[in-house]
């Protein structure tokens, strides 16, 4: 949905330029989620949500890869 995809981008810019303070990005009743779609120049943590797009794909970026299994411990 492209207003859910739009909400994400919002709160990881936000997240991104230091403005977390603005969003309460918790997903409720999940232990924590891994998403991307929407590139950042580094991966990010803000709540219980990672965004690990790092745009390897489609902006010549670094490809991120995340050890579920370290980072839950």
């Amino acid at each position: 949905d492209a207003v859910v995809t739009h909400r994400f981008q919002e709160q990881r810019e936000a997240v991104e330029q230091g403005r977390e303070h603005e969003f309460d990005c918790t997903v409720q009743r999940i232990d924590h989620v891994f998403q991307g779609h929407s590139p950042a120049n580094e991966p990010i943590t803000h709540c219980n949500r990672s965004w690990i797009d790092t745009g390897a794909c489609f902006r010549g970026g670094r490809l991120t890869f995340i050890e579920i299994d370290e980072w839950l411990k």
